[in-house]
């Protein structure tokens, strides 16, 4: 469950962290955005996953500077002996 302080009480809180109560927030795409960070951060923090396994095709990178795949041929070669 994710809790979240009412917009009205944003600048109380901000002066004093902690003072403010929170309520239940409604969206569950927010709730399960926030678990799949928490699961990712903890899969890292334990080793378990590396920082390249969650981008495998390198988006973050230039379009030059990412893996190319093979060649446009077919590995299969043509035996034309009749």
């Amino acid at each position: 469950m994710v809790y979240i302080v009412p917009a009205e009480s944003v600048e109380l809180e901000k002066a004093e962290p902690g003072s403010q109560t929170r309520a239940p927030s409604n969206d569950a795409g927010l709730f399960l955005w926030n678990q799949a960070m928490l699961v990712i951060a903890q899969l890292l923090t334990a080793g378990l996953l590396h920082i390249n396994e969650l981008d495998p095709i390198r988006r973050y990178l230039p379009s030059y500077n990412r893996p190319r795949k093979a060649g446009r041929y077919s590995a299969f070669q043509v035996n034309n002996q009749l």
